[in-house]
């Protein structure tokens, strides 16, 4: 399995183009426009990764916030609405805790139980609210407590699978790994089915068995947790066990992967949390929700991007940078028609800015309206981005266009101008 997310972490945004080998220089002025579609729709699959965040952090991978939004209100009966407003306020209580425990806010997520909705009584019915509380009291030190609640969890209860990792946690930080090795496996050693829907189960295990010596065998394990749960907070970890398990094998390739995929969901787990914490800070704050969008953009999870960008279109409609994440949203999600249209929304609100103007000249191209990208690629390439490599394929661009328009002396200057940027393609096919 590969041991690299596609992501870009921790660098300045360039744009990655596809190289293509060099060939003769007497096509037809027409394949050079169509070399510059192709090459265009290249960039273009890359905005992804150069979409840099408000404050300059790059892009990132992210993981969701455990707990859903609150359930909407149904019906019209008196009691179905009183009950659908107790299910949202318990709702609203466990993702309040949830996050504050995984942001580190262990004082406000133990503050947070004493007003629980329905009482302590509700709350030590709660097995899910328990997981996360035992959790909470296991990092203040309170192991016992963790213990006696994570144990009082219902077999029946849904959340039984998470308690019962939770538990193996327990021994596994009380180096009980026999028993923690136990809990976790059946009769024939192999990995419970009935714990498949808990994702520290198998990191647990897999953990458990590194702690124990045995490698080899928790390398199963680990690669399933990170093939399911690619962005949970222990995956650093897990690709770190799995380095460790590949240098044993003397695999150093690969050992060497796992160990920067570790660093950069590390970096990114960074970026993620603060960018939390900036929203709680300021929830009425642009910056923030942009930069929470783009990272659930870089994670494929689209429709929480737009849950972070609505209220900022809505509240700040002059916040440019909305309008690129917009379109670079749109654009990753298929809907190319409708970022074209917030690429334009981006440059009307700021006609200066050269990303959304470059990737609004990416898609033209692709689309074939030539004179639509020539205009913007006209506009990137006198603008005071031009000198910058990561634009040098606007250069390229334009001067395919001018020379399927039969204009080679410019072809050959915008040409050269590419060339000092460090591009390396031909002018022709």
């Amino acid at each position: 399995m590969s041991c690299r997310p596609e992501v870009a972490m921790n660098r300045r945004p360039e744009v990655a183009v596809e190289r293509r080998p060099e060939v003769a220089m007497n096509r037809r002025p027409e394949v050079a426009t169509e070399r510059a579609r192709r090459a265009a729709r290249s960039a273009a699959l890359a905005v992804a990764c150069v979409l840099p965040f408000v404050t300059g952090a790059p892009l990132a991978i992210a993981m969701p916030l455990a707990g859903g939004a609150p359930a909407a209100r149904q019906g019209a009966d008196v009691d179905e609405r009183a009950r659908d407003d107790s299910e949202r306020t318990r709702d609203d209580a466990l993702a309040a805790l949830t996050e504050a425990f995984e942001l580190g806010l262990l004082d406000e997520a133990l503050a947070l139980t004493d007003d629980w909705p329905g009482g302590a009584a509700a709350l030590a019915r709660d097995g899910a609210a328990g997981v996360v509380l035992a959790r909470v009291e296991f990092a203040l030190g309170l192991a016992d407590a963790a213990r006696a609640r994570l144990e009082a969890v219902a077999a029946d209860d849904p959340a039984r699978a998470d308690a019962v990792a939770e538990l193996a946690a327990l021994d596994v930080e009380a180096d009980r790994l026999d028993a923690a090795i136990a809990r976790l496996t059946d009769e024939m050693g192999a990995p419970r089915g009935d714990l498949a829907s808990a994702p520290r189960a198998a990191y647990t295990l897999g953990r458990a068995l590194v702690r124990a010596g045995r490698d080899a065998d928790a390398r199963a394990p680990l690669e399933a947790f990170v093939a399911t749960w690619p962005r949970h907070p222990d995956a650093p970890a897990a690709w770190h066990m799995l380095a460790q398990e590949a240098l044993a094998r003397r695999d150093v390739d690969r050992a060497r992967a796992c160990r920067a995929t570790a660093a950069e969901l590390g970096r990114w787990h960074a970026y993620y949390r603060t960018r939390r914490l900036q929203r709680r800070a300021a929830p009425d704050a642009p910056e923030p929700r942009v930069g929470l969008a783009q990272l659930w953009i870089a994670a494929r999870e689209y429709d929480r991007a737009r849950a972070e960008l609505a209220p900022v279109l809505e509240r700040s409609p002059d916040y440019c940078p909305a309008w690129t994440t917009l379109g670079e949203l749109e654009r990753k999600a298929a809907r190319v028609a409708e970022a074209r249209v917030a690429y334009d929304r981006a440059l009307a609100c700021d006609p200066t800015a050269p990303l959304p103007r470059f990737a609004a000249a990416a898609l033209a191209l692709e689309a074939n309206d030539d004179a639509i990208a020539r205009a913007h690629l006209e506009h990137l390439c006198g603008s005071d981005a031009a000198d910058e490599a990561r634009y040098r394929d606007a250069h390229l661009w334009l001067a395919r266009l001018l020379l399927a328009d039969g204009d080679g002396a410019a072809a050959a200057a915008r040409y050269a101008t590419y060339r000092e940027l460090g591009g390396e393609e031909s002018l022709r096919e």
